[in-house]
């Protein structure tokens, strides 16, 4: 089950941002001591989502781009996978996260010209074997909007369930959503995760295994006022030209 702290969400000038409350949720797991069976599914199984905005192959999702090439898995980020592996789970070592590296998903706005509404973000950490800190979280999530280039942090989540280096078959699920509106940011075409370097690291293999990130979200609508405004503006065109 999940555990849940609100936190103050900065008040940021652009209308693209809530001005509420964000929720981090969280949880862990110490799933199976046999490594056959955690390989045949997580215990995040049924959390993890193949419809969401990012998801490879859905059509609201562009493309992904890393800052520094992960270690092994550059698809496991985003591509619905349950299995513990080296496909469908992404992997940094230590040395690579002093770099902090950021991954970057680009939302395709050619038909939601708006942008997206995020409701919700949902980072999966851990490994079958090696080190219980692989599934230890901590990253900060970074939104732009339609019309700009400028990346604007939202939330840093620093999530250190587990200290034991040699452990394994540990995981961890963070969620961060938003308490009033649902909506954590408006007009996004682009989220991205900077991934930073561990509070505590060791063990074998020592590093970070992301199994999976979802970005759940809607295609903004223009308010109510704006649309009104459109249309009047149009209105008058055409009266213009009739005349």
């Amino acid at each position: 089950m999940f555990k849940q702290i609100i936190l103050p969400l900065s008040l940021l000038a652009s209308v693209a941002y809530t001005h509420a409350a964000v929720i981090l949720s969280t949880s862990e797991s110490n799933f199976s001591t046999n490594q056959g069976t955690a390989l045949n599914g997580q215990p995040w199984a049924g959390d993890i989502s193949t419809t969401d905005l990012v998801h490879i192959g859905q059509s609201t999702y562009s493309g992904r781009s890393y800052s520094v090439s992960p270690t092994f898995g550059s698809n496991g980020v985003n591509n619905g996978g349950i299995n513990v592996s080296t496909s469908n789970s992404t992997y940094w070592n230590d040395a690579t996260l002093n770099s902090q590296p950021t991954v970057t998903f680009d939302l395709d706005v050619s038909t939601n010209t708006q942008g997206y509404d995020i409701t919700a973000v949902d980072v999966f950490q851990g490994w079958n074997m090696n080190s219980a800190m692989h599934a230890n979280q901590n990253y900060t999530i970074s939104v732009s909007t339609v019309g700009s280039a400028v990346y604007t942090p939202l939330i840093t989540v620093n999530y250190n369930p587990f200290g034991t280096a040699n452990d394994s078959h540990h995981y961890s699920h963070t969620q961060v959503t938003e308490d009033s509106s649902g909506i954590i940011a408006s007009g996004v075409d682009s989220i991205r995760i900077q991934f930073l370097d561990p509070v505590a690291s060791g063990g074998n293999s020592p590093g970070i295994v992301v199994n999976e990130i979802d970005v759940q979200g809607v295609a903004t609508v223009p308010e109510p006022s704006s649309a009104a405004l459109l249309g009047l503006a149009g209105l008058g065109a055409l009266l213009r030209r009739r005349r």
